[in-house]
């Protein structure tokens, strides 16, 4: 259909620039509303599958995603 695309990959950098780790105990989230509201497929961290409901949460309705406190964890630089 004309303006829908078959897919789209949309990438978050998440970077931390301090000298210590972000570790599962710092429930990190990230959080985004889609505008325009997307269809979610597969969501991924790292190159691993996150599951709905445990790995992030998507309201389809508001477009707002955010990523479940504890799954994100970041390196120091």
């Amino acid at each position: 259909m004309k303006g829908e695309f078959p897919w789209l990959l949309y990438t978050f950098v998440i970077e931390n620039r301090g000298n210590t780790a972000a570790v599962a105990t710092d429930d990190l989230t990230v959080q985004d509303t889609f505008d325009p509201i997307l269809t979610l497929g597969t969501v991924l961290l790292n190159d691993t599958v996150l599951q709905e409901g445990t790995g992030y949460t998507y309201n389809e309705t508001s477009g707002e995603f955010a990523t479940v406190p504890s799954v994100i964890t970041v390196p120091a630089a």
